[in-house]
């Protein structure tokens, strides 16, 4: 699998940000903070799916970070 470990600029911990964009955009990412105290701050999201599927996930993760 490949993955991205991007930060974001928002002052919530990653948990509550990979809970949000799950419920409220079906976006599944994996919290920072699950790959140590460094990892806070980040989100772990993979991008060995399908192109469509990839587009439409980064699409959904635009609205949830430009609220």
């Amino acid at each position: 699998a490949f993955y991205m470990f991007p930060s974001y600029d928002r002052e919530m911990k990653s948990t509550e940000v990979a809970a949000r964009i799950l419920e409220e955009y079906n976006v599944a990412v994996l919290p920072g903070s699950a790959f140590g105290k460094l990892g806070e701050g980040h989100l772990r999201i993979s991008y060995s799916g399908s192109m469509d599927s990839l587009t439409e996930a980064m699409d959904r993760l635009e609205k949830f970070f430009s609220h």
